[in-house]
């Protein structure tokens, strides 16, 4: 005779295990839903694609494996929502009058196989004043070039994570917004951020010292190199109550990467203050910076010289290009007699720029100082 309470418990333990089983198969299927639903191949390369101008074509069809992507007017579209490594099939047509010509030849590219980077935050940090903005921003980690735009006009393209922009009105708002790149493609701009410029400059003090060579790291990686120009040539002569006239000018280029200058300082044989009404910097035809030339916006160095000081700027060196910058004065009236005979120089380190790896340059390393390699005299009639 079979022991009804032992029954009893042998029937709720198989009811149990039949429970656990149910259990472990129902966890087996929500993994397996959950890998199918939350982990799918992300379409994200993109493809640009260019065609030649067919004659008489008053528009275009552009196909991609049979399917019709594109029609218009424009002989370029960027191709988004790709599979990353994946291969497509191009075809496209000139339509004549609403009429579809020839094909042509089909033309199979396959997609990078990375993604777009995401756009970085935008970041400001306040200039002393000027009206300036400092506008940076973190390496993305995907990303080896990016574009900042002022409003829809870009203002800089290039490795760099930090912009000065300048000659902008004081104490007014500027909209900016910036996307990243990398071989597969141009990610999303950012929405608009807003910063404010800084406010008009109050008369400056002499300073008491200036920059001792050494202090900044002298990198290799952007290899920056200067050198004057053979125009003008020494002797400038420049008229009284005269302006924007060029005293000298000198090629700058880079060779390993982009270099961004934020600073520049030239000096002065003589109390220019005297004859010189104003200072700017010209750089690839446009004004980048200027200075007035006041006995109290001068500093006088131990051997007797002047120094006037460029900065709260950036100008850009392309890698591998050769620009020009050119230094040009306002002269006042003055009496006494003429022509009056001015020097102007570089001393070594009086130039100081960053390169794409965040490396700082001083220049010119060698060859800098009154009778050196990067000297002009100009007079004054």
């Amino acid at each position: 005779m079979v022991d009804a309470s032992s029954s009893s418990a042998q029937e709720i333990r198989r009811e149990i295990d039949r429970i656990r089983i149910m259990i472990l198969e129902l966890k087996i299927a929500l993994i397996s839903a959950g890998m199918e639903t939350y982990a799918p191949l992300e379409n994200c390369a993109q493809i640009r694609i260019t065609w030649d101008r067919v004659p008489r074509a008053t528009g275009y069809q552009l196909y991609r494996d049979g399917k019709l992507i594109y029609e218009g007017r424009s002989r370029e579209i960027i191709n988004t929502n790709l599979t990353p490594g994946k291969e497509y099939r191009y075809l496209v047509y000139g339509t004549y009058g609403g009429e579809r010509g020839e094909p042509s030849e089909i033309k199979t590219l396959r997609a990078p196989n990375v993604c777009p980077p995401k756009a970085p935050k935008l970041f400001s940090e306040p200039d002393p004043c000027g009206g300036n903005i400092t506008i940076f921003w973190e390496d993305e980690r995907d990303a080896n070039i990016y574009e900042l735009y002022r409003g829809n006009r870009k203002i800089y393209e290039g490795a760099l994570t930090q912009y000065v922009d300048t000659g902008l009105t004081p104490n007014r708002n500027y909209q900016y917004t910036i996307r990243a790149g990398n071989k597969g493609g141009w990610g999303e701009r950012t929405s608009p951020v807003t910063f404010t410029s800084s406010g008009v400059c109050a008369p400056t003090a002499p300073e008491a010292s200036y920059v001792i060579p050494g202090i900044l790291e002298k990198g290799k990686e952007g290899d920056m190199r200067i050198s004057l120009r053979a125009t003008p040539s020494d002797n400038v002569r420049i008229r009284s109550q005269r302006a924007n006239q060029s005293i000298a000018s000198f090629s700058l280029s880079s060779r390993y990467s982009d270099m961004a200058i934020t600073r520049i300082d030239f000096y002065f044989d003589a109390r220019v203050w005297n004859y010189l009404e104003e200072a700017s910097l010209v750089y690839n035809g446009r004004v980048v910076a200027r200075e007035p030339i006041t006995e109290d916006s001068l500093t006088r160095t131990a051997d007797g010289n002047y120094r006037i000081r460029f900065q709260n700027f950036q100008i850009l060196v392309r890698e591998g290009r050769s620009e020009t910058l050119t230094l040009r004065v306002n002269t006042k009236e003055f009496t006494g007699s003429r022509p009056v005979y001015i020097k102007t120089f570089l001393e070594n380190n009086s130039i100081r720029a960053i390169d794409g790896a965040k490396v700082w340059h001083l220049v010119p390393r060698s060859g800098g100082g009154e009778d050196g390699n990067f000297q002009r005299t100009f007079y004054i009639e």
